[in-house]
């Protein structure tokens, strides 16, 4: 009982003081909900209605989440960079990583419904009809009205028997949507990941100075790097002068 208390406490303590960890509860319940709304989701299946309800199923859960980071987690209130101090480096907190940190849930939201499929292909639809599960495809799409009776859902919620043509081509393109809004979603979480990595290289070895192998001039012409290291910098390019001006 005492060890799993220092586990939650040490959780609890990492949550508040790490910017980029507090949003994992939120990521988690994330998770849950797109499972939730993809067992309850029903498409319009109607031309005027379906782009329109796909778009807000993307911007209002990703705009609240974000609102909900940014009010817990106030990135305005901190600095835009400061002095890094080696011991505290990984939680001393600057707005934009803040910033970053608020963005996070926002766009795992997207990444879940891209991945999910069926989200995309209700908002590329545009022909009316019956929303409807097809056990071949395994998957739910919107069959076209039978011709002349335009009051098929009411009667009925299974497919044709003898479905035709144009059936067989519009559920070959729902297919393709389906296909295409996965591509779409791993191709965002590898960009994701490599802007990721990126910017986190760029942090510790321009401005933290964690890098041994990159020289770290960026803060110090700024006047914000160590004081020891910077006169160090100073000294070697001052030897650097004194040694080519012998030269000369």
């Amino acid at each position: 009982m005492p060890l799993l208390q220092g586990l939650l406490m040490k959780l609890h303590a990492l949550l508040t003081i790490s910017a980029l960890f507090s949003s994992l509860p939120l990521n988690i319940l994330l998770i849950g909900l797109e499972a939730l709304l993809d067992q309850y989701f029903s498409c319009p299946c109607k031309v005027h209605q379906n782009g329109k309800l796909t778009v807000f199923i993307f911007i209002g859960p990703a705009l609240f989440t974000f609102c909900l980071m940014f009010l817990y987690l106030r990135p305005f209130r901190h600095e835009w960079f400061h002095c890094p101090d080696p011991e505290k480096d990984d939680t001393q907190k600057n707005w934009p990583k803040v910033l970053i940190s608020c963005l996070v849930p926002p766009v795992m939201w997207i990444f879940l419904l891209f991945l999910d499929g069926d989200y995309f292909a209700c908002g590329m639809t545009d022909w009316d009809g019956c929303y409807v599960f097809n056990k071949k495809m395994n998957m739910s799409w919107c069959h076209p009205f039978p011709e002349g009776n335009n009051m098929w859902c009411n009667t009925s919620s299974e497919e044709p028997k003898n479905p035709s043509s144009e059936d067989h081509e519009k559920m070959c393109r729902t297919l393709e949507y389906f296909h295409e809004s996965q591509f779409i979603g791993y191709c965002m979480i590898s960009v994701f990941s490599v802007l990721a990595i990126v910017f986190v290289g760029i942090y510790d070895c321009f401005v933290t100075g964690k890098c041994d192998r990159l020289p770290n001039q960026l803060l110090c012409c700024c006047g914000r790097r160590l004081p020891d290291h910077c006169t160090q910098t100073a000294d070697s390019q001052g030897e650097g002068n004194s040694s080519i001006s012998r030269i000369i």
